[in-house]
């Protein structure tokens, strides 16, 4: 039986296409740089010929090359460019799951079985590595893309959830990925250091949440237009890339728009095709003009429907296409093994999880270099931020103590049967998360460097 769970966190050519909408008044891409829209054409070549003709080809530094139509401009009053805070995100999330009514993604199997969508926090070294703050609003923005999914769905009578990769708890999965300083460059770039990290499962999905500011999105298209189930668009890897700038914003779900990407929406065969992987039939979350030669743009369904999929389910969702139309006898992402019908019944309503944050303080020195903290928690996930400076260096100086430099602390989880569950070492701040089963667990601070901290725990209370 599948069931609902609530947001919660834890730790071949192939086609590119991004997407930026303006509201219901979008705009073609222009082949010209704009960075504050997105629209960044680094590593990009227009070709005239093979297998990229017509678009532009990237190289891969593993398993060859891919073709893109380039970045699409972000909508209107968007700079892409700008970071936005959590305060900020947290705002717009709670807009987003009101318009959309949003309840958490889909929990079904073991969570990691078969074809599934990984999510991704993904972030340069470079960068101010937020995953304790945004992960958990991955949790809820996986939910509103849920929600899409499955009111879509409704429409032609059927049930659609994403078959996200989830813990044994039932909670939303949220990879941690640390990008070197180029690795949030272009889409090849945080391609290929992924794929070298072993995130290119050929069973999987991408949707990379990127605390970036290069792009609005973009994502590969999966596959060709046969409704064999053998289509390509039926495996993997592709992969999805959104950046902070388009985030959570009502007035399109760009996440949603990459993955529908990847899953072989919006195919060139379609009856309402722009010829460049959209459509032209409004109001839909796939279509708009993306460029000069498209058709032009048509309004058969209202504004409200901008956030759900394929205005009138003729181009590329229906879960029960008419015998002999275009979407029984060409690819239908309602088909994709990605998705799951969902239960026969109605879930049991679920439990909101409750969360707790614990801080603590301390220092330590290379007399005494160890510094223990007890604490029970729950099942589910945990995130530990560690924030230290140098005890005699004043507030917010990274000296090393009599060596100088930076200091780094390591810092572990340790479970009661002396078992380390989590490890990590680094400079200020170290973030470190995971899952953990309900019990006492110690965390040890240590180091050699005269240091003053604090630790901030966020778990799953008891």
């Amino acid at each position: 039986m599948a069931r609902r769970i609530w947001p919660a966190l834890l730790a071949a050519t192939l086609v590119i296409a991004g997407v930026a909408s303006t509201g219901g008044a979008r705009e073609p891409r222009h082949q010209r740089s704009d960075e504050a829209r997105g629209l960044v054409f680094k590593g990009l070549d227009r070709k005239q010929h093979g297998a990229c003709a017509g678009v532009f080809r990237i190289e891969l530094e593993t398993r060859g090359a891919a073709c893109t139509h380039g970045p699409d401009p972000a909508p209107r009053g968007i700079d892409v460019t700008e970071r936005r805070s959590v305060a900020d995100l947290a705002d717009s999330t709670q807009q987003v799951t009101d318009q959309t009514g949003a309840n958490g993604v889909w929990c079904t199997g073991d969570g990691t079985d078969g074809p599934r969508v990984q999510a991704v926090y993904a972030v340069a070294s470079d960068r101010t590595d937020r995953f304790a703050d945004i992960a958990p609003l991955i949790a809820t923005w996986a939910g509103q893309m849920d929600a899409v999914m499955n009111h879509s769905a409704g429409e032609t009578g059927g049930e659609r959830h994403i078959r996200f990769v989830t813990t044994s708890g039932c909670a939303l999965d949220v990879a941690h990925v640390r990008l070197s300083p180029t690795g949030d460059d272009s889409l090849s770039n945080t391609i290929t250091e992924m794929r070298a990290m072993g995130l290119g499962r050929t069973d999987r999905k991408y949707v990379i949440w990127a605390d970036a500011t290069v792009y609005c999105g973009i994502g590969q298209v999966g596959g060709g237009d046969t409704a064999s189930a053998s289509n390509s668009a039926n495996s993997g890897p592709h992969y999805a890339r959104v950046d902070s700038g388009c985030w959570a914003r009502t007035d399109h779900l760009s996440e949603v728009h990459e993955l529908m990407h990847t899953l072989g929406a919006v195919q060139n065969s379609a009856p309402h095709s722009t010829g460049g992987f959209h459509c032209t039939d409004e109001s839909d979350l796939m279509c708009y003009r993306d460029s000069g030669t498209a058709p032009a743009i048509t309004y058969p369904c209202p504004s409200a429907h901008e956030w759900l999929l394929d205005c009138n389910h003729d181009d590329y969702f229906h879960t029960a296409p008419p015998a002999g139309s275009y979407l029984d006898t060409h690819w239908n992402v309602a088909t994709s093994v990605y998705l799951v019908g969902g239960a026969t019944q109605a879930p049991p309503p679920p439990s909101t999880p409750t969360t707790a944050t614990a801080t603590f303080s301390g220092s330590i020195s290379s007399k005494r270099s160890t510094k223990t903290f007890a604490l029970a928690v729950g099942d589910g996930a945990v995130a530990n931020e560690l924030e230290f400076s140098s005890s005699g260096g004043g507030k917010g100086k990274r000296g090393g103590g009599s060596g100088g430099g930076t200091p780094s602390l390591n810092l572990r989880v340790i479970a009661a049967d002396g078992t380390v569950v989590l490890d990590g070492s680094g400079p200020s701040m170290l973030s470190l998360a995971g899952d953990l089963a309900a019990g006492a667990y110690t965390w040890e601070v240590s180091g050699t460097s005269s240091v003053s901290f604090t630790l901030r725990v966020r778990y799953s209370a008891p």
